[in-house]
């Protein structure tokens, strides 16, 4: 397997990428299967399994975006589970014998569904040689007629279900580039059942149906302190449908001015904006100017969290898809007097391919302490830095470089596919 992560253009590829006939992301031809915590998008299958009696797969925490067949298998599990289509998917499948977009084909004799919200397409179909089970709870069935071309009908066992043919409000409301967002005070919050997997009902309380607050070419100019702002789903039923991992507030092209904490268990995500600070033209998520200080305050069992979009948000729309070299968060003091400052304490920061920096300098003074961190799939490097401690970091696939102010001289280290401990 390669190196590529969550949002990387593929060699060749245009960056746009559109459905791909007869081509699958995932072929499983072992007997059972576990897969959790990915993102298929724009091919004909994202996962199919060779059919083999008695066989099984699970599927957890995983996103299908403008997939023909999202999953085709014997015998399935679908935990928490996003099938989602955007409407210009459709005008690109060539084959209409295959035009089903964003289905679960079963061909065995189980498929259990938890918290899966299906939009567009033809969702649960069977085999016309199976007698499938189909067991669907805390499901959200949006825009699928009940009847497939085939001629097969969505008849699951259902406990607490909801099937919108074709809804008549919005069910969704989209939020940067999460398109699965229930909409405010939507009826099917709450409207779930706790009889489902256990495992699966302790994970929902970390997890949301709510969508970020935006700072969005945002200055903050006056003391900030930001906490946990979105709903966990911890209290009452659990919701209806897919539940993102929470982000509680969302910065791109904001320019801070003064002091802005982050409490513990604050969840913060960045896409890259274009606000009111020149930097060399480039878009980035927080600068940090004249006086300016950043803190991320984690502990132990609470800690903070600084990502890119794209680990969390499915995308498909055309939203929040602008990058740069600046990336997430950049020093753009003009001396050492007014030297910005970025400390973080217990925070987990990951970026994935779609944003090259975790922090950086635009070629201007600021300074950083890192305290029991750790740094996923990114890079970090500045020209002009004050000073920078890392105590009890971990970095995992990280690049990272420096060079000291005069330029005379340079540091640079590469962490690649091993774990460093500092």
């Amino acid at each position: 397997m390669d190196d590529d992560t969550v949002g990387q253009t593929i060699s060749g590829s245009t960056g746009s990428p559109t459905f791909q006939d007869n081509v699958c992301n995932m072929i499983i031809v072992i007997t059972n299967f576990d897969i959790h915590d990915c993102r298929f998008s724009y091919a004909s299958a994202g996962i199919f399994e060779y059919f083999t009696s008695g066989a099984s797969i699970n599927i957890t925490n995983c996103q299908f975006m403008n997939e023909d067949v999202a999953v085709q298998g014997a015998n399935v599990g679908l935990y928490n589970v996003l099938i989602g289509c955007t409407s210009n998917i459709v005008s690109q499948i060539t084959n209409s014998d295959d035009a089903q977009e964003a289905q679960i084909y079963v061909e065995g004799t189980n498929l259990t569904a938890e918290n899966v919200t299906a939009d567009r397409g033809y969702a649960f179909i069977e085999a016309d040689n199976s007698s499938a089970k189909l067991t669907l709870t805390n499901c959200l069935v949006t825009d699928q007629p009940l009847l497939s071309p085939y001629g097969y009908a969505l008849t699951p066992l259902s406990n607490d279900v909801v099937c919108l043919p074709s809804p008549s409000t919005p069910v969704y409301q989209i939020v940067g580039a999460g398109n699965y967002y229930l909409t405010n005070n939507s009826p099917y919050r709450n409207a779930g059942t706790t009889n489902i997997d256990p495992n699966l009902l302790a994970e929902l309380a970390e997890r949301t149906t709510y969508p970020p607050l935006l700072y969005s070419n945002t200055a903050i100019s006056v003391v900030t302190s930001l906490s946990p702002a979105v709903q966990r789903d911890n209290v009452g039923a659990p919701d209806l449908g897919y539940h993102y991992d929470p982000f509680d507030y969302v910065f791109g092209g904001s320019d801070l001015y003064s002091n802005l904490t982050f409490t513990a268990g604050t969840a913060v995500g960045f896409f890259q904006g274009y606000g009111g600070v020149y930097l060399s033209g480039q878009p980035y998520g927080i600068s940090l100017n004249n006086g300016a200080n950043l803190s991320f305050n984690g502990n132990a069992t609470e800690p903070c969290y600084f990502a890119n979009y794209s680990m969390v948000q499915e995308g498909g729309n055309g939203y929040w898809t602008t990058s740069g070299y600046m990336g997430g968060i950049i020093f753009n003091g003009s001396s050492t007097n007014l030297c910005p400052q970025l400390t973080g304490d217990f925070t987990k920061l990951t970026l994935g391919a779609l944003s090259p920096c975790f922090f950086r300098d635009n070629w201007a003074y600021g300074a950083c302490g890192f305290f029991n961190c750790e740094f996923y799939d990114g890079q970090f490097g500045t020209f002009l830095i004050s000073a920078a401690y890392f105590t009890n970091c971990l970095f995992f696939r990280d690049l990272a470089a420096f060079w000291d102010q005069d330029y005379a001289a340079s540091f640079f280290f590469e962490i690649a596919r091993f774990i460093m401990v500092v």
